[in-house]
């Protein structure tokens, strides 16, 4: 009787000790300290070089929203004049003159329509990134005579970047030109809800 009782507390120990073993075993381990520092690779990009050429003007921050307006609508007046001259308006030999009324108002329709007329009838064409304005001087709004809101804008445009084609494909641009600066009378039409270019200038003048 007494063996057994001892055979019985020895397996009771035992069982205790296993199973203290067996909690320890699933205790985690402590992370290993690593052996090496991480390396990153080097960039080997060099830097972009600096910009080339006329840089367009920044717009100044204490435009009014009238002011930006006006500004924005002499881009568009001059986009739409270097569209028609790389030929992209153009319908069976034919210039598109509706987008005129788009950008144009009064006095200013008649003279962008002769000047688009008269390129086209010369077979010239031009190529490049285009005229680049690198100059602002916005007026402040004030009002014309009939009442109407109006902006005038002065720019400076420089034209290096623009080559003139022939009809036969020779390169025949000025190699004496240069900046000029161009006057652009801007007002609020009514009927169009929007601002649009009623006179432009251009001035054989230095910037």
């Amino acid at each position: 009787m007494n063996e057994a009782k001892a055979v019985v507390r020895w397996l009771a120990v035992t069982g205790l000790t296993v199973a203290i073993g067996l909690t320890g075993a699933c205790s985690p381990k402590p992370a290993a300290e690593p052996t090496d520092t991480p390396t990153f690779p080097v960039s080997s990009e060099t830097p972009s070089p600096e910009p080339t050429g006329p840089q367009p003007a920044a717009y100044d921050q204490f435009w009014t929203a009238n002011q930006l307006a006006a500004v924005r609508m002499v881009e568009r007046h001059q986009e739409l004049i270097q569209a028609y001259y790389r030929g992209e308006m153009m319908y069976d030999g034919v210039p598109d003159l509706d987008p005129i009324y788009g950008v144009s108002a009064m006095t200013d329709w008649s003279e962008m329509i002769a000047r688009v007329n008269q390129f086209a009838i010369s077979g010239q064409s031009i190529t490049g990134p285009g005229v680049v304005f690198t100059m602002w001087n916005v007026s402040s709004e004030t009002t014309n005579a009939d009442g109407a809101q109006q902006i005038t804008v002065v720019t400076c445009a420089d034209p290096s970047l623009v080559r003139v084609i022939d009809a036969t494909g020779n390169d025949v641009t000025n190699p004496d030109r240069h900046q000029i600066l161009e006057t652009y009378t801007v007002q609020w039409v009514e009927e169009q809800s929007d601002w649009r270019v009623v006179l432009s200038r251009s001035e054989d003048t230095l910037c």
